[in-house]
């Protein structure tokens, strides 16, 4: 059993928490300094990026928080369980569907569903697509905000956290929330 896994089924759902579940490295960074006064400096920085962070409320939070409790989660085409692996669309399934939105099951299927979000007006809990020409749709996540997103992106690797500035694919995005 791989550590997140381990990790991830020691935590109820979605019960996430920023302050106890902070990885084991930044952890170590902090109790642990390499030079003098880095952990002061790295805990500022910490606070500073926690502080720009803008405020959720209800539903959004509580999504952005399950979405987060399956970082590290291995990517299986087709999956649609966190233990045994997930896609994208599986991911974005079960995230939206423990908040009360119920999704289909594909991508190109979730595109169709929820208001219409321009990339200008993005919110953290929006679900963006991917996918341009003639196959379209092909790739969906969440957006967090600050340019980033949430996302199981292809086989041999984990649900993480991308830059959407990465992206030249960028095909919409939807609220649900």
């Amino acid at each position: 059993m791989r550590h997140y896994q381990k990790h991830y089924e020691s935590l109820p759902y979605g019960s996430f928490d920023y302050e106890k579940d902070t990885p084991p490295v930044a952890a170590a960074l902090l109790n642990k300094p390499q030079v003098p006064g880095a952990a002061t400096n790295l805990a500022g920085i910490v606070h500073r990026a926690k502080a720009a962070v803008p405020r959720l409320s209800g539903k959004s939070d509580a999504l952005i928080r399950s979405a987060r409790g399956l970082l590290g989660v291995k990517y299986k085409w087709g999956g649609n369980n966190p233990k045994t692996g997930l896609d994208c669309s599986g991911l974005t399934k079960l995230i939206y569907g423990h908040v009360g939105v119920n999704l289909p099951r594909t991508a190109r299927q979730q595109a169709r569903v929820g208001q219409p979000v321009n990339i200008n007006s993005l919110e953290p809990g929006d679900q963006v697509f991917f996918g341009v020409g003639k196959n379209g749709v092909h790739h969906t996540g969440i957006y967090l905000g600050n340019g980033q997103y949430l996302h199981a992106p292809k086989t041999g690797d984990v649900v993480k956290i991308s830059n959407l500035s990465g992206r030249h694919d960028f095909a919409g995005a939807r609220r649900h929330i």
